[in-house]
C-alpha cells in the first residue's frame, strides 16, 4: 500500500487523519507522515489498513461504540 492509497483509504472511511489513526490505533502524525511518503507504515500498520479496507466485519468491529 503506497502513500496515495493510505490516503485515499482514510478519506474514503474517515473526515480527518486524526479520525482514522484514533480507530486503527496509529499516532496522527504517523498517518501524515505516511500520506505525505516521508515514511512507510510497518508491516503490522498496512495488514491493520488492509483488513479495515477490505474486512466489512473489521470496519464494523472498531468503529462500534
Amino acid at each position: 500500500m503506497n502513500s496515495k492509497e493510505i490516503k485515499e483509504l482514510r478519506k474514503t472511511y474517515f473526515s480527518n487523519q486524526q479520525d482514522f489513526a484514533n480507530v486503527c490505533g496509529f499516532g496522527r502524525a504517523s498517518v501524515q507522515r505516511w500520506e505525505a511518503d516521508k515514511k512507510k507504515p510497518l508491516k503490522s500498520h498496512l495488514l491493520m489498513m488492509e483488513l479495515y479496507r477490505d474486512i466489512p466485519a473489521v470496519r464494523e468491529y472498531l468503529t462500534k461504540e
